[in-house]
């Protein structure tokens, strides 16, 4: 069992310490994906209290099945699910990185990274939710099959499937929007 395991079993028995410390732990992965699901820092935020707050609520029944990030980002994941249900997703600029001024691209190339980086953000958008979030976590997270399946509730199988069907999706909705752009 490891720590995060050992804290929600702590947690299930009413330590509310123990609790706030997975929160502490874990509150930036659990806001990070619903942002990138989502694209809203409101949504996200909301998302990211829901999912503790269920978890809190259902600590009791808690089996340490899975690590506990694969447990909170299963969690997220179908709250950001509900809300793809009940509404189309906003497209806003993405949060900007740090920048090292010193190596800062010209204005041109800002604007074009920023141009591209909308493009791929949308095709990304209009991809089934299970494809959609199976490349957020390779990508994004850094989940290996394993852990993108347990958060699915898929195979590994499955989870190697969504993937390679997503960037296929992916690939062809950026060739089609690039020969529309460039009037082909």
């Amino acid at each position: 069992m490891d720590v995060d395991q050992k804290l929600m079993q702590r947690a299930s028995n009413g330590d509310s310490e123990a609790f706030g410390e997975l929160i502490r732990r874990h509150q930036q992965l659990a806001w990070g994906l619903a942002y990138r699901l989502l694209r809203d820092p409101g949504e996200a935020e909301d998302v990211a209290q829901e999912a503790f707050l269920k978890i809190l609520r259902n600590a009791d029944s808690y089996k340490p099945s899975a690590q506990f990030n694969t447990y909170l980002t299963r969690v997220v994941t179908r709250l950001c699910y509900d809300r793809w249900d009940k509404k189309k997703p906003v497209y806003i600029e993405p949060a900007k990185q740090g920048v090292n001024p010193s190596c800062s691209p010209s204005p041109l190339d800002g604007f074009i990274a920023e141009e591209e980086t909308k493009r791929v953000q949308k095709a990304i958008d209009e991809l089934p939710r299970r494809q959609k979030t199976a490349l957020y976590l390779r990508y994004y997270e850094d989940y290996g099959y394993t852990e993108i399946a347990a958060t699915l509730e898929t195979s590994e199988k499955g989870a190697e499937r969504l993937l390679a069907r997503g960037r296929e999706q992916l690939r062809q909705k950026l060739t089609v929007n690039e020969e529309n752009n460039s009037g082909v």
